[in-house]
């Protein structure tokens, strides 16, 4: 083995060692973003779309997810004669399925990627998911940078954590400064009244805290 062999050899190494579980999380965490606003998007688009050139499919179909399937899954010719008039041309018709196949299918790559986070942080850090979710955990680890870093953050960061660009805000215009970050989606702080939300949240990223601690220092 030469030299030139030698470094390539060494490097590759290297980045094994580097490519932590919790780096892997925090780019499929980015990935799950991506394709989820990419298909809100494509949504949106498909919407516009059809209120202007196939508004009956709209008035017809109230539900959302049913659209999207109803023009995948059925036939031009079905389509056609079910749910728009029959003026309607055949091309516009396929570009709006092919639509609805591409948001089918973002929507399936995101869940097999959802799916592929939840594998890795139940294996990698056990007592976080089970504490956090595996959603609201593998923000926190994307906000946080790293594992390391989530870990020797204390409680009252976690607890806003997600909410800087709200934070820095509210210091400038010398406004109320956000309670929490991330974790509000969580279902023990979503579901409460705005009153209790802030105690809840205090007791959440306690409880986060100490359970990154336990599975990062183990």
């Amino acid at each position: 083995m030469d030299l030139r062999e030698k470094a390539i050899e060494f490097t590759r190494e290297k980045l094994k060692q580097s490519l932590t579980p919790d780096l892997i999380i925090i780019q499929y965490a980015h990935l799950s973003e991506s394709l989820n606003k990419t298909n809100l998007i494509l949504i949106k688009k498909l919407k516009d779309i059809l209120q202007i050139e196939f508004p009956e499919l709209l008035d017809k179909i109230k539900d959302e997810k049913r659209l999207i399937e109803i023009i995948s899954e059925k036939s031009l010719e079905e389509i056609k004669q079910t749910y728009v008039k029959e003026t309607i041309g055949k091309q516009n018709l396929e570009i709006i399925k092919q639509l609805s196949l591409k948001i089918q299918g973002i929507k399936e790559l995101k869940n097999q990627t959802d799916k592929y986070i939840e594998n890795l942080l139940t294996n990698h850090y056990p007592l976080l998911t089970k504490t956090a979710g595996s959603y609201i955990a593998s923000r926190l680890l994307m906000q946080a940078s790293s594992a390391e870093n989530l870990a020797k953050m204390p409680s009252s960061k976690i607890q806003i954590l997600g909410a800087e660009k709200a934070f820095f805000q509210s210091q400038q215009n010398q406004t109320r400064t956000p309670r929490f970050g991330v974790i509000a989606q969580h279902s023990s702080i979503s579901r409460l009244p705005e009153s209790q939300k802030a105690r809840e949240a205090r007791a959440l990223a306690s409880a986060i805290s100490k359970a990154i601690k336990q599975d990062y220092f183990k």
